[in-house]
This record gives structure tokens, C-alpha cells and sequence, in this order.
């Protein structure tokens, strides 16, 4: 009884062994994917900045051609006078 007793108790602390083993590369990996994410939140942030002076950029452009076809069409009323 003792020796399977103490049989038991090697087999529980082997298995503790492994568990702890598990958990400890468990946390590491929670650790790095919390640095990817952190990393990535920031790349988005930095990609939505860019996407919104494009867009800034794009609707300036479109104005000032409204600005000069306005412009083209007046010359070509005037001359038609």
C-alpha cells in the first residue's frame, strides 16, 4: 500500500510538472500576442491616419477641379458671346 501510495504521488507531481510547464508557455504566449496586438494597434492607427489625409488630399484635388472646369466653362461662355 505504502509503495503504491508513494507511486501515486510521484505519477501527481510528474503530471503537476507538466501542467506548470504548460501554463508557464501558456503565459508566454499570452504575453506575445498582447505585444502583437499592441504593435498592430498602433500600425492601424498610424494606416487610418494615412487613409484620412489621402481622402483629405482627394476631396481638396476634387475641389479645385470643380474650381477650374468652373472656370474652363466660363472662358468658353465668354467667348461664345
Amino acid at each position: 500500500m505504502q509503495a503504491n501510495a508513494e507511486k501515486l504521488v510521484k505519477t501527481l507531481e510528474q503530471q503537476l510538472g507538466d501542467l506548470q510547464s504548460k501554463l508557464d508557455e501558456t503565459s508566454s504566449s499570452v504575453n506575445d500576442l498582447g505585444g502583437v496586438k499592441s504593435r498592430m494597434s498602433a500600425e492601424n492607427a498610424d494606416l487610418l491616419r494615412q487613409l484620412e489625409e489621402a481622402e483629405s488630399q482627394i476631396n481638396q484635388l476634387n475641389r479645385q477641379k470643380q474650381v477650374k472646369e468652373r472656370e474652363r466653362e466660363g472662358g468658353r461662355d465668354r467667348e461664345r458671346e
